[in-house]
C-alpha cells in the first residue's frame, strides 16, 4: 500500500479482481503510479480475492471506506462467486448510496452488457472503438494510459465536489475556536449601554439625601468581560 499522497486532496482507491488477473493488475499499478506522484491517490490497495483469507476483515474495511472502487472485469471475475456476488454487490450498493464511485475496467473479453455494472462508465474507452478490453488492444500500454487519463478526470471531479464541504467545515471550526463573533460583541455592548442608562434613570427618581449616602458607601460592581480585542 502506498502512502505518499496528501490526505487533504487525495482519494482512497480499492480494486476488486480475480487471482488470474494479477499480472494485468500489476501493469495497471505501474501506470497508476503517476496519480500517486501527483498526490491524487492515497492507500492504493489491492488484494488476492480469497474468502478464506486471514485478512478478510481488512479487505472489507477498505471496501467500505474507499472513495473509488475499480472492478477489474474478466471471465474469471464474473465466474468468481466472491468477486461477483460479494464485492461487486457491496460496491454497487455503496455507489447507489452515493458513498463511492464504481468504475468497471474491462481487462479481458467477456459478455458484460447485461450485467448490473453495465450502466456505469466502463474503461478503457476510446473515441473510435468505445469500450474495448485491454488485452484486445494492439498496445496495452496505450490502453492503460487511456484508463489513467480518464481516472484522473474522475478523481479531479471528485476532489472538486468534496472541496466545498471541507472548506465549510474548516470555516465553522475557525469561527467556533476564535471566540465571540463581532455581532455577539456588539450586542453585548448595546446591552451594557442600556443597563447603564436604566440605572441613571432610576437614580434621578431617588431622594437627594439617599443618593448622597449611596456615594459615601463602598460599592462593588460585578465584573463583565469585554469583547474588545
Amino acid at each position: 500500500m502506498f502512502s505518499d499522497a496528501s490526505p487533504a486532496r487525495s482519494v482512497q482507491i480499492f480494486s476488486s479482481y480475480a487471482q488470474k488477473d494479477s499480472k494485468l493488475l500489476e501493469e495497471l499499478k505501474k501506470h497508476l503510479s503517476l496519480l500517486i506522484r501527483l498526490r491524487l491517490i492515497k492507500g492504493w490497495y489491492h488484494q488476492n480475492i480469497s474468502p478464506e483469507s486471514n485478512w478478510q476483515s481488512s479487505i472489507d474495511a477498505y471496501l467500505h471506506t474507499s472513495d473509488i472502487i475499480l472492478l477489474l472485469i474478466s471471465p474469471d471475475f464474473i465466474a468468481s462467486d466472491y468477486c461477483y456476488s460479494v464485492e461487486m454487490q457491496q460496491a454497487l450498493a455503496r455507489s447507489e448510496a452515493g458513498k463511492a464511485s464504481v468504475i468497471p475496467i474491462l481487462l479481458r473479453p467477456t459478455f458484460w452488457q447485461d450485467l448490473p455494472f453495465a450502466r456505469l462508465q466502463s474503461l478503457p474507452r476510446s473515441s473510435r472503438e468505445g469500450v474495448k478490453a485491454v488485452t484486445l488492444r494492439r498496445n496495452r500500454d496505450l490502453a492503460f494510459v487511456e484508463i489513467v487519463a480518464d481516472l484522473k478526470k474522475i478523481i479531479d471531479d471528485f476532489i472538486t465536489r468534496r472541496a466545498p464541504s471541507l472548506s465549510t467545515t474548516s470555516t465553522m471550526t475557525r469561527e467556533t475556536s476564535s471566540g465571540p463573533s463581532r455581532s455577539t460583541c456588539a450586542h453585548s455592548r448595546s446591552v451594557n449601554r442600556h443597563w447603564g442608562k436604566t440605572i441613571l434613570q432610576q437614580l434621578r427618581l431617588l431622594p437627594t439625601w439617599l443618593i448622597s449616602t449611596w456615594h459615601k458607601t463602598p460599592t462593588h460592581w460585578p465584573s463583565h468581560s469585554t469583547c474588545e480585542h
